[in-house]
Formats: structure tokens, sequence, C-alpha cells
């Protein structure tokens, strides 16, 4: 979802936004998605905060929450698509072809190093996804960790729903269909999987969460794609969105609404096993008004995130020598950034493709893509 949103309600133009601050809590409580009382076998989870009004929506909306009622969803959900596909946009585009030498060897930690160069980033075209966009709202782009499947929520149906869409072995993505069991009267905004596929993490309205909008972590994932969401302890009656997982799923970053503007903020956990610790505050990289929407390489050096004004929001990024050291001072990705708004980013892990939003005069937020040269 749009940070600025999220955090003051949805509008079709981009005057206004808000980029959510990470804030991981400490320990996880498990609830059931289908009466909200506490679970008793689901480890703990953490993702993203945010205060808000009550009627912003986190998907970058001010209806959705008051729109979708707030219902629990089903426990049961595919990673892949449904079967009835949206087949009313038109052919994508290929990307050019990507020929460049990747170290892809598998880091001690599982993660792989960043490869392309984001010292002095040079993107390559810059396009929509158009396959995947609609008249409605697209956003919170990722790519699986495979790189088969982009992950994105939509509003076609009034809320926040998760649709996939297949890659092509021409780099081209097929049009795209609703995640099972996920479209539900409620709103499901972002939606992340680990390395391994050990987690899964999305941020939604159901009931019996903390407050507004939650973030939930599922820890079994059965061989029919059944999850088993758990409430992770970073949510609070605050608005918490835009979870995202780093250092293979041990660091979670997510945005969360303090005062009215959105925050990042980070918290890590030793093992699967064990709970998140307590969020802090990315104060380095909130050079704005309101920071949110992180995204880091799979080596944890790169951030990317949306940074917002009052008038306007773009993409930052910001590197740091390893995993645990503070990050630079962040910079615009002058290559993406114009007078509409960008936002939204997701960086695949090597740092070598970027997905991110633009909502250009006179359309509503669509997703594009680039590459970055090594």
């Amino acid at each position: 979802m749009g940070v600025r949103e999220k955090t003051i309600g949805r509008r079709a133009d981009s005057a206004l936004c808000v980029v959510a601050a990470l804030t991981l809590a400490a320990c996880t409580r498990l609830v059931s998605p289908a009466s909200g009382a506490p679970l008793d076998a689901a480890p703990p989870i953490d993702t993203r905060s945010v205060d808000g009004p009550a009627d912003a929506s986190p998907a970058d909306g001010p209806a959705a929450a008051d729109a979708k009622g707030g219902d629990s969803p089903a426990q049961q959900g595919d990673l892949g698509a449904d079967s009835a596909s949206d087949t009313s946009a038109p052919p994508d585009i290929a990307p050019p072809p990507d020929t460049r030498p990747r170290d892809t060897r598998p880091r001690v930690d599982g993660t792989v190093p960043s490869s392309c160069n984001w010292s002095n980033p040079i993107l390559g075209v810059i396009s929509p996804v158009i396959i995947v966009n609609s008249p409605h709202r697209e956003q919170d782009p990722f790519l699986h960790p495979n790189g088969s499947l982009l992950y994105f929520s939509g509003e076609r149906s009034g809320a926040g729903d998760v649709y996939t869409s297949q890659r092509n072995g021409n780099g081209t993505f097929s049009a795209p269909v609703l995640l099972p069991k996920l479209a539900t009267s409620a709103a499901e905004y972002r939606f992340e999987v680990t390395p391994g596929q050990q987690r899964v993490v999305i941020n939604a309205n159901w009931a019996g969460g903390s407050g507004d909008f939650d973030i939930y972590e599922s820890t079994t994932l059965s061989p029919t794609g059944s999850f088993s969401w758990s409430l992770l302890s970073v949510s609070s009656p605050s608005r918490e969105y835009d979870p995202h997982y780093a250092r293979a799923g041990l660091e979670l970053w997510f945005t969360r609404n303090v005062g009215g503007a959105g925050h990042l903020m980070v918290a890590t956990r030793p093992s699967f096993a064990a709970p998140f610790g307590t969020p802090q505050f990315a104060t380095v990289l909130h050079v704005g008004q309101q920071s949110g929407n992180a995204t880091l390489s799979a080596d944890g050096r790169v951030a990317v995130y949306t940074s917002c004004t009052t008038t306007n929001c773009d993409i930052f990024y910001a590197l740091r020598a390893s995993p645990t050291s503070t990050f630079n001072k962040p910079q615009p990705l002058t290559a993406v950034n114009t007078a509409a708004y960008e936002g939204e980013p997701f960086i695949r892990g090597d740092g070598c493709e970027l997905f991110f939003v633009r909502n250009n005069p006179g359309t509503n937020w669509d997703i594009y893509r680039a590459t970055v040269a090594p």
C-alpha cells in the first residue's frame, strides 16, 4: 500500500502521501482468523504498524478499512493463483534480455549477495508492467524469491486483495489472478514470503486484531497451501502496514503511524522459533515528514523505501557496510522520481531489479519495473 494513504486515507491524486515507520514487537500473539481468539500453537511474528485516522486504509485509501468491515479470513490460502484470471489486460511487453553475470552463490546465512551497483544506481528502461495494471489501484509489488511469481495488492473489488502474476520464460508476466482464500470481505495488502518459504507475512484489517490494520504471519504452510495465521506482537492499536522480511526472515521492517505520520520500524529475531524483539525506529532513514515501504537486498546492505513531504512522495535509497551496521545518508533515486507519486518499491534479492508504483496524472496507481546496472 502507499505510505501516504495508509496513514491519512486514500486519494485519487498524489497530493498527500504517508510513509509508515517500521516497528516490530518482541513477541507474538496468536489469533484465530475465524474467531479472533488467541491460539495456542503458533510462533510469534512481527510486522509494521502505522497510526492513522480510523477511516484511513493501509491500502492507500481511506475507505478500505470501512468498506471491508474487518471480517476474518478463512485459514486457507494458496501461494499460487486462482483459476479465474483477469484477461482484460493487454499483453505484457517483454523487457530487454538481462545477460549480466551475477554472483548467485548463497552465503553462509542463506542470502544472495547484491551484485548490482547501488552506490551510483543506473537504471535500464523504466516501463509499466502493463498486464497487471488496471483502472483500479495496484500496489505492494513483491517478487517471489524464485523469481517466478509477482505478488501485488489490488482494489478491483473495492478494497485490498492479493493477486499473483506468473513470470513467463521470456521475462514477461501473465494476466493476474486472485490469490485463493484471501479474497475476504476484509482488506488484505502486502504479502511476502521468506526465501526458504518458512514463513509468509501479510497486512490486513481482520477481526480480532490489535487495532486498525495489523501484521500477521503464517508459521505453517501445508502441501496444499493452507495458512495458519498468527498476529505478530509488533501490531498495536495504531496502524501497522507494509511488512517486509530482511535477512532471510530474521528481520522485519514495517511502517507504523506515529502522531499521524508514517515511520519506518525494524525488529529482529535470532531464529524462526523465537519472537521478534522490540521494534526500533529506523531514524536514519527518516528524511522527510513520513517514511515507509522499506525493501532490502538479500544481503541487507541496500535499503530502498518511500519518503514523503506534504506535497509528494519519492523513492530513496541508502547503503551500509554490513547487515548490522548503520545506513549512510539516504539519497533520492533520481532516475525514477518525477512530479508524480512514486513509492511502494521492491528490489529483487540480488539488487538487480526494481518494482515500484507510480501515479501518473489521469491514471490510478500502477506498477512499474526497471533493471539496475551491475
